[in-house]
């Protein structure tokens, strides 16, 4: 029983997407298509210094500008690429714009996104929140992509 504790413990402490301390450095997002899209990607945020790098890769995008937002709902509507209106005008469950990433003429957009606009941690934490990918800028189109942001890939 001890071996296998001690083996298990090891793995673990070898696994660099295992949490070992209190708090976020890093965190995933898988992208699933939404509303018939062939979107598809990859995006990490970490944190350095005083802010929050985002790298990602994102294929299958029409060419152009596409806007990325963070919505407060860790889920992804089911087939569904119309934004959500709230009864104030705004967009439902809307808590960061992170500005637009560009795809080549290939659909390909790969990126990085320096910002302090969100936190993996505390009150701007970002963590089972989900990431929204739209068809064009910001809150121009509907979605394409979305995903939910966790601790491991």
């Amino acid at each position: 029983m001890k071996k296998k504790l001690l083996t298990l413990m090891s793995v673990f402490a070898l696994n660099p997407f295992f949490p070992l301390k209190a708090g976020h450095t890093e965190v995933f997002v898988t992208l699933q298509p939404v509303g018939g899209s062939q979107v598809s990607g990859q995006v990490r945020f970490s944190t350095k210094n005083e802010g929050v790098h985002i790298y990602g890769y994102i294929e299958g995008l029409n060419p152009g500008s596409h806007g990325l937002h963070i919505h407060e709902k860790g889920e992804c509507p089911a087939g569904d690429s119309a934004s959500v209106s709230s009864p104030s005008g705004g967009e439902a469950g809307h808590i960061a714009d992170l500005g637009n990433v560009s795809a080549d003429e290939d659909g390909i957009a790969d990126f990085h996104i320096e910002t302090s606009t969100i936190s993996l941690e505390g009150p701007k934490s970002i963590v089972g929140k989900t990431l929204i990918i739209l068809e064009g800028e910001s809150a121009a189109g509907g979605r394409v992509a979305c995903g939910l942001i966790h601790d491991q890939i």
